[in-house]
Parts: structure tokens; sequence; C-alpha cells
């Protein structure tokens, strides 16, 4: 018997959470004993364990040079110092964020899958595919940006945490050395014009090692087309 569209996509995403560990004690229980009666069921499982083996392995720890901080600062503020500008650089300064921007580098990219892309896609064989994840101070909110530079898609995902009341959390892209403002990438979890994207113009700048950022602003976006609200999170995307 095969199964309709809705349930393949329902049991893929019940087998993604069940090896990401995310399920509830009792949850697993009844998942494990479905493994153990439904062969079907169980061929999911094993397709995600196969497609996620191997992830953590290709993260390595890395301390971000002092000079991009330093330009990052200077680009996203001027010469004024501000309540942003020093939050900015608690973040990047904290030990803290590196070690859980490591650990959400693998689980993000992992969630990531889980929730958007169902089954696991062939890998891409033209172009890059970018990761960023970034992680506030505080640890509490988390998101996933991955790029696909053949197709051009960019997805962007809250994956902890949420947006403040009437308030939108905005990505940009920051331009390398001293060559731009920030760009906007469109709102996480934004729709239409507003929704995740990379501008024609910067097709050949993303690439591995950008640095991207994530600003908390107005419902809706920066109405300047620059950050106006503190910076929140920092990392740079790297090719996967």
């Amino acid at each position: 018997m095969t199964e309709s569209g809705a349930s393949f996509e329902d049991d893929s995403v019940l087998a993604a959470e069940y090896v990401l560990g995310v399920l509830d004690a009792q949850e697993r229980i009844a998942t494990e004993a479905r493994i153990a009666r439904d062969p079907q069921f169980a061929r999911h499982v094993e397709s995600w364990e196969n497609h996620l083996a191997g992830l953590n392995g290709a993260f390595e720890s890395v301390d971000p040079p002092a000079y991009l901080k330093d330009a990052l600062e200077h680009r996203l503020f001027g010469g004024t110092a501000t309540a942003s500008q020093t939050g900015l650089a608690r973040i990047w300064n904290s030990a803290r964020f590196w070690r859980l921007g490591t650990f959400a580098a693998t689980a993000g990219l992992i969630l990531l899958a889980a929730i958007t892309l169902r089954e696991p896609p062939p890998l891409p064989v033209t172009g890059e595919t970018l990761l960023a994840s970034l992680v506030t101070e505080e640890g509490d909110t988390r998101f996933v940006v991955l790029y696909d530079s053949s197709a051009n898609v960019l997805r962007a995902s809250l994956v902890e945490g949420t947006a403040p009341a009437e308030r939108d959390y905005e990505l940009w892209f920051v331009p390398p050395g001293n060559s731009g403002a920030p760009v906007s990438l469109g709102i996480v979890g934004g729709e239409g014009d507003k929704a995740p994207h990379v501008p024609a113009t910067l097709l050949g700048d993303f690439t591995d090692g950008t640095t991207i950022a994530v600003s908390l602003e107005p419902a809706g976006g920066s109405p300047t087309g620059q950050a106006t609200g503190p910076v929140v999170a920092v990392a740079p995307a790297k090719k996967i």
C-alpha cells in the first residue's frame, strides 16, 4: 500500500524529529514501537539517519578575526558609540556566543532540513550551499540561514525563541572590508518582497565567509534601509 502525499510528509517529519531527538519521552516510546511494526516508517527513519550522519564533524570551532569585528561595528554604527554597538561588541566577544554558534551550526541545519525540506534531497551538483547559524548572547533565540547559490534560494528560520510584539527580525549582508553599508536580505519569516532573498547586486559577493547580522526592527522591517534597532546576532556563512 502506498502512502498519500500528506501522510508521507507527516511520517517523514516525525522520522526526522525522532532522529534529531526532539520528541518527548512518550512520543519517543510510541515512535520506537511504530518502527518495530511498520517497515515503511522504519525506512523513513533510516533515510534520515543516513542523511544526517556525520554532520557534527563538519564544523570546527573558530575564533572571529579582530579586524572583522572592528570593521563590522564601524560600518553598522559609524564612529558613534551606541547601545546597539555596545551590544554587538558584547555579543562578538562572548566566548559563550561562539560556543553556542558552533553547536547551533550543526543542530540548526538539521532542524531546518527537518522543517522545510521534508525528505532528504539529493546534494546539489553545482554552486555552493552556505550555512549561517546565529545565536543571541543569551542563547535563547537562534536563527538558521541557508543559501543555495546554484538556485539563488535563501531560507531563513527562527528555530528557537520569538520576536517581541510589533517587531521583526531583519537579516543583513555585511560587505567585506569597507566596501559599503550593510544590505537587507529581508525579514525572517517575511513574505512577498519582505521574504528572505539575495539581491541580484550581491550574487557574486555572497560567498564562503560572508558575514550575516540580524537586527530587531519595527514590524515590517527597517524604515530607512539600514539597521535601526539593536543587532542581536552576527555570524559568518560557511560552505557545507
